[in-house]
């Protein structure tokens, strides 16, 4: 099998469409183009699909005419994608739901239940995002993960000294684990300063910046740890953490909208035992969840090959 993904340079987007593509590749033999679509405007968008359906050359910078399968996530790939599906007449998957005018167009969309879409036959509802799975090089029992989001004030209020002071208690109530953690792009520097203060008291307790850390260096954190606190605000996190097998807990965070579909996720995840939510009463044991299998990615490659290729599958997939 022969899959293009478009990659629009979004890293939690791209990061859904190859979690995909690797799980394709664990079932049955597969042969991957990366082509990455340079940034541009609406109008740029509409030059570059009339470019794809209408040029004899070669608009997507290399040669698509063998592909069975088109892939992208993130709405920069929604009309190469349509392109390509009118061009060589193959279909198009991506995750999350594009804009309403351009859904009858995709062939299969990969969308979390959480965003309250409408059935259909080219929606394929997923429990969040499929993720990148991490291979279990050795779990130490006694080695935790806490990831740190930041400021978006779209969604949430961020009190980086509250969250600061729950990370606190979680290491210090749990003294023969060791910590490593970890801020993210959004994370204020006040944050840092005031996590790396913290830690200097604390001999189980170490904080790595996410400018400091190597590419690959959270999954290899998720595979080595057995408990895992990521805040609320940093939902793709926390299921990466859980399809990696940790046992999860989730640090809460101050909600513009406290129904929002974030929250709504966190809370059916909860239901599942898949992941604890932290307790101002300081009952935060992780032990009780469920870390069995949880793989999202997975169940899209699995409906991808069921609709399009249910051959792979009657040869025993």
């Amino acid at each position: 099998m022969n899959i293009t993904v478009l990659l629009e340079g979004r890293a939690g987007h791209e990061k859904q469409s190859l979690a995909i593509v690797r799980e394709l590749q664990m079932l049955t033999d597969v042969n991957v183009q990366q082509i990455k679509l340079p940034a541009t405007s609406v109008l740029g968008r509409l030059a570059e699909f009339f470019n794809i359906v209408f040029s004899g050359g070669n608009a997507l910078g290399c040669s698509a005419k063998d592909t069975d399968l088109f892939l992208g996530t993130g709405s920069r790939t929604h009309l190469a994608l349509i392109a390509c599906k009118n061009k060589y007449r193959k279909p198009i998957v991506t995750c999350m739901a594009p804009e309403p005018f351009l859904r009858r167009w995709f062939d299969l969309c990969c969308v979390p239940r959480h965003d309250g879409m409408s059935p259909a036959k080219n929606i394929f509802f997923t429990d969040g995002p499929p993720v990148l799975s991490s291979p279990e090089l050795s779990r130490d029992p006694f080695k935790g993960l806490i990831l740190v989001g930041g400021v978006d004030d779209r969604s949430h209020q961020w009190q980086g000294e509250d969250i600061v002071n729950t990370i606190e208690k979680i290491v210090s109530d749990n003294q023969d684990v060791r910590w490593s953690v970890s801020s993210s792009p959004r994370t204020p520097e006040a944050t840092v300063d005031l996590l790396k203060q913290r830690a200097v008291s604390l001999d189980n307790f170490q904080v790595f910046p996410f400018q400091e850390t190597p590419r690959g260096w959270v999954e290899e954190q998720y595979a080595q740890s057995t408990y895992t606190w990521v805040t609320a605000d940093s939902v793709s996190m926390v299921y990466e953490a859980v399809t990696a097998g940790c046992r999860v807990g989730v640090l809460p965070v101050k909600w513009n909208n406290p129904n929002n579909k974030f929250q709504k996720s966190l809370d059916y995840l909860h239901e599942r035992k898949l992941i604890a939510m932290y307790d101002n009463e300081g009952q935060n044991s992780l032990d009780e969840c469920d870390s069995g299998n949880f793989n999202e990615a997975r169940r899209c490659a699995l409906e991808i090959l069921n609709r399009f290729f249910p051959r792979v599958l009657r040869q025993g997939i």
